[in-house]
């Protein structure tokens, strides 16, 4: 059971797509069940043509505002990606992070 605490604001979820207890995707349509503008993050090790049906189904359900990352993957591509959902400029934060 995944308890969500609306007291706090959250403004982004990242979810592997392999978590222990629930999938990423489960969890990325259950926090967008509460709060359905909220920008997700999903990662895993493996690429997405290995998804089933169910996978493709979910990601469906959750439309928009949706990145997808390949582990291993570079903090500046999480960085860009967690930017952009939010609406927000990299600007000079790409010289700090490199």
């Amino acid at each position: 059971m995944c308890f969500i605490d609306l007291n706090h604001q959250i403004d982004l979820l990242i979810a592997d797509m392999a978590l222990p207890t629930m999938p990423g995707l489960e969890v990325a349509l259950l926090m967008r069940s509460k709060i359905p503008h909220l920008p997700v993050v999903l990662t895993s090790a493996h690429p997405v043509k290995g998804w089933n049906n169910q996978d493709y189904g979910d990601l469906e359900r959750l439309g928009s505002q949706v990145a997808f990352l390949r582990k291993p993957f570079q903090a500046q591509e999480l960085l860009k990606a967690m930017f952009e959902l939010l609406g927000l400029s990299l600007g000079n934060e790409t010289a700090r992070t490199a």
